[in-house]
């Protein structure tokens, strides 16, 4: 049957050979606050955490993915991330959302400064959530072992939302690394971006 507006939280969703959670053309769903690690045990790098292959407003929030034979979310059945496109145009599972674009996040022992952007629908509102992991991942995106915290972005009439937030948190410590997703007011939540070292407050 449909399995639409279904909410999947506080599982922990682990040592599968498959996908730890797949989403095949059911709509509206909630992910939220699960541990889905280690799912792929034969090292299959097509083996996500989270697979969204059809469907929309399936939000992804709050949840630790790491260590997947894969990526820790993905829209598609390779290893190979979904490029970004220009001002979001483009159809497909949870309209093939944006990630952010990170470009530096710099820590102190109490907070941590995000800085980057979003490119998507103009004049629209976007949740960015914020999640480090103590090594990066083989493809050079993101792992979400340590759900940081979020924001929220306003696009212009470009499309383009750029940030600077500072988070408060003790958990991000320079030479981890830090990725982020995006969400739209309907609930279609991105995959992970590409993750960016740490960098300490005197790095250059």
């Amino acid at each position: 049957g449909d399995s639409s507006r279904t909410s999947i939280t506080h599982n922990r969703i682990a040592y599968n050979f498959g996908v730890g959670i797949r989403i095949d053309g059911s709509h509206d769903n909630e992910i939220s606050t699960n541990g889905i690690y280690l799912n792929g045990l034969l090292d299959d790098s097509r083996v996500a955490g989270i697979r969204v292959s059809e469907g929309s407003g399936n939000r992804i929030s709050s949840n630790v993915i790491y260590d997947n034979g894969g990526p820790g979310i993905t829209f598609n059945f390779s290893a190979t991330p979904t490029p970004n496109d220009d001002m979001d145009a483009d159809a497909g599972p949870n309209g093939l959302q944006n990630y952010p674009n990170v470009a530096s996040v710099t820590a102190t022992p109490t907070e941590a400064t995000c800085v980057g952007f979003l490119s998507s629908l103009p004049s629209n509102t976007y949740r960015i959530e914020v999640f480090a992991s103590r090594l990066g991942s083989k493809d050079g995106f993101g792992e979400a072992e340590i759900n940081v915290g979020y924001f929220d972005v306003a696009t212009s009439a470009a499309g383009i939302a750029n940030f600077a937030n500072v988070l408060p948190t003790t958990a991000v410590q320079p030479g981890m690394f830090v990725t982020m997703t995006a969400t739209d007011i309907f609930g279609n939540t991105s995959e992970l971006s590409p993750s960016v070292p740490v960098q300490g407050p005197t790095d250059s």
